[in-house]
């Protein structure tokens, strides 16, 4: 398919069923909102869950957030949000 044929096509997704997350595979995102929200999207799972430590799998690495009153706000097959007061934020090998 050339290129111009593409773009009228749309999108990868809609041209050839897939996107280019699809073929690279999806990488963690993380947004943090001052020291009191973090947002993760492709989380693996919870490891540890306290209210001074919670630790989450990320697949290639793992998170360690430590800090006071940490509690899960949100957590779903995509999402994870974490609030409280965060003390450190760690990426372990």
């Amino acid at each position: 398919m050339n290129k111009e044929k593409a773009k009228k096509s749309g999108t990868l997704r809609e041209s050839f069923g897939y996107t280019i997350n699809d073929i690279l595979g999806q990488k963690p995102f993380m947004e943090i909102e001052g020291n009191r929200r973090l947002k993760l999207e492709g989380s693996r799972g919870v490891l540890l869950y306290s209210n001074t430590e919670i630790k989450v799998n990320m697949g290639d690495f793992t998170l360690r957030i430590s800090g006071i009153n940490l509690y899960l706000k949100c957590i779903s097959p995509t999402e994870l949000t974490i609030e409280g007061i965060f003390e450190n934020i760690e990426f372990c090998a």
